[in-house]
């Protein structure tokens, strides 16, 4: 791999001294790790780092609760075995091509953790984490086959695992944001006259970052026929 083909970040993960013990704990689970679609370390070192990361952590979180699983068909990306299969394809919210800043100080980043607009920031999160959901719900492979359509899943549950990278604060969000986006419901507290909590639900049709909005409750809407259920 060229230097200049490599990410930041992973240039950052495989150089700083503080990742030393992940590291060694990512290179113990990835010798047991079989990479079927041999793409795995180019992807890790290049644009799909956050991406072939969170993959890897399902896979050693899979294995550490006893699941066996099944890896030789490169998609979905995990698929459990025995009496309750699933099927999981990871995902994540990724930064936008040509707008990180390849000069800012590691250190710098992560003390950017809280971001300075926390009601943009969750805009920004819901609006990540829908393409990302969308975009594996709508892919189709060479048969026009969904995840869930594939012959070795079919009629087995499916499961999306998604994760924000898409900026140095994307982990500060709550699954409150994603529910809402995924149901268009939103709860709202308030106290009554005797102090009790109270909660009061909202319809939320729609969800704005910047220029674009995209419809709310994803799983509130009608569903392609193909959509598993």
């Amino acid at each position: 791999m060229t230097p200049e083909k490599v990410s930041r970040e992973f240039r950052d993960f495989s150089g700083a001294h503080a990742y030393t013990a992940a590291r060694r704990l990512m290179d113990e689970t990835f010798a047991d790790f079989p990479d079927v679609d041999h793409s795995f370390v180019r992807e890790f070192q290049t644009a799909g780092f956050s991406a072939r990361v969170f993959e890897l952590a399902l896979f050693a979180a899979l294995r550490e609760q006893g699941k066996e699983l099944d890896r030789t068909s490169p998609a979905p990306d995990l698929l459990t075995t025995g009496d309750t299969p699933v099927a999981i394809e990871a995902t994540t919210t990724n930064p936008p091509r040509g707008e990180k800043d390849d000069d800012e100080d590691i250190a710098a980043a992560v003390r950017r953790l809280i971001p300075d607009d926390m009601e943009e920031a969750q805009a920004e999160f819901t609006m990540q984490i829908g393409k990302a959901l969308r975009r594996k719900l709508e892919h189709r492979d060479a048969q026009d086959h969904a995840y869930w359509e594939k012959p070795h899943v079919n009629g087995v549950p499916f499961v999306i695992a998604v994760q924000s990278f898409h900026n140095p604060s994307a982990l500060i969000h709550t699954t409150s944001s994603l529910a809402t986006y995924l149901y268009g419901i939103r709860d709202i507290p308030t106290r009554d006259d005797h102090g009790s909590l109270v909660l009061n639900s909202q319809v939320v049709t729609e969800h704005r970052h910047k220029h674009k909005t995209i419809p709310s409750g994803l799983f509130a809407q009608p569903k392609p026929s193909t959509w598993p259920q």
